[in-house]
């Protein structure tokens, strides 16, 4: 096909149509399976992620777009249930216009409280309060398929082991437009510690927190692991009942919302809250899980440091253009091919976020078929580190 010629146009702006009609095209042979592959544009050859790790990359970065269950493409390729579960619930600022609504990440046992939120009937709160506290609620997850007892060893046979992939969490304002006020603070712990018995300002203080003014937008954040023993399974299920000790980790606090006044009060929202978990044990419905040590490295290299947002479109496509620079900075084009990462990480695969409910895994497609094609070539670019992998 020759590339249509465009006159009194900027190089720019070409380049622009240009790229606009291929993707046009695209969609008219109906291209973005699983399957296609799709040409990157720029010096970049073709980038190849395995199917597990495009899962993973896309349950930390885009989790409520991920259409399908996620594993950790790490060495712990144990077969595993694959589970994906999304709840529900509103909350509410108190009566002094301040609230909250926390999230534990690693409570993946049915009945453990795995949200913690203010109420309206809350009188004041300086800061997220702990379980138990008086018009304080909480909420769990019954959809999940264990509950704490489950976990429990049963005579010499092993209880059942988890560890969380991701966990995403979103909130927005539901009540009347001429009451809406008031500022979101999106947070995770920069040390996955607990922010029960903090206070605003300390929250506000840690540089993985970010404020919104309170809006009708979705606003995010999703769960980091920050350390190695996140990334193994675990017979704890977490269900402590000690509010103070119990891990809430992310969520959002809500400062200064009003009444329809202007004075102090009470302003409801909605929450969402989507976890991807991995099962381990005597269990039924496992599935094979992956190894891409490699794709899992550049993954966890790519992941920012604020986790919150309300643009999750503009931050997935921050961290594809790092994985691509970094894929390309490390490996050769040959090598790249030869350990499956000849398939594409382009910028449309970020842009396709920005519509809601996309599915990204159909641009950034399966693993390579021509890896093998390309491992002689690999080989002699690699050299003795080749002979390690």
């Amino acid at each position: 096909m020759n590339r249509p010629k465009i006159r009194s146009l900027s190089r720019k702006e070409q380049e622009k149509r240009w790229r606009q009609h291929q993707a046009a095209k695209r969609s008219e042979r109906n291209i973005g399976t699983r399957n296609t592959k799709i040409r990157a544009t720029g010096e970049l050859a073709q980038i190849h992620l395995s199917s597990c790790a495009q899962e993973y990359f896309l349950a930390q970065m885009a989790p409520f777009s991920l259409k399908s269950n996620a594993c950790v493409p790490d060495l712990h390729s144990i077969p595993s249930k694959k589970v994906r579960v999304k709840t529900r619930f509103t909350f509410s600022t108190g009566a002094d216009g301040n609230g909250f609504a926390v999230c534990c990440n690693w409570c993946n046992a049915s009945g453990g409280s795995a949200f913690l939120a203010s109420t309206s009937a809350l009188a004041a709160s300086s800061g997220v309060l702990p379980l138990g506290t008086p018009n304080v609620g909480f909420v769990t997850q019954p959809k999940l398929p264990y509950a704490s007892a489950d976990f429990q060893a049963t005579g010499s046979t092993p209880g059942v082991q988890a560890r969380t992939v991701a966990v995403g969490m979103r909130i927005r304002y539901i009540g009347p437009e001429i009451a809406r006020s008031g500022q979101i603070v999106g947070i995770r712990h920069p040390d996955n510690e607990t922010l029960v018995n903090l206070s605003y300002t300390n929250i506000l203080s840690y540089s993985t927190s970010k404020t919104y003014k309170n809006d009708r937008r979705w606003t995010y954040v999703m769960w980091r692991p920050v350390r190695p023993e996140e990334y193994h399974f675990s017979a704890d299920p977490e269900t402590a009942s000690d509010g103070v000790n119990y891990k809430w980790e992310t969520g959002f606090t809500i400062t200064g919302t009003t009444n329809s006044s202007g004075t102090p009060g009470p302003a409801p929202f909605e929450a969402e809250v989507i976890r991807y978990v991995e099962y381990i044990g005597n269990i039924d419905n496992v599935t094979k899980s992956h190894v891409d040590i490699v794709g899992m490295s550049h993954i966890r290299n790519s992941l920012p440091v604020k986790s919150t947002t309300q643009k999750p479109g503009k931050m997935l496509q921050h961290a594809v253009k790092h994985i691509e620079d970094s894929i390309g900075e490390s490996l050769p084009a040959a090598a790249a091919g030869a350990l499956g990462y000849k398939h594409l990480f382009s910028s449309e695969a970020a842009s396709a976020e920005a519509a809601e409910g996309s599915s990204i895994l159909d641009v950034l497609g399966s693993f390579a078929t021509d890896a093998v094609a390309a491992l002689p070539e690999a080989m002699e670019t690699l050299g003795p580190l080749a002979l390690l992998m």
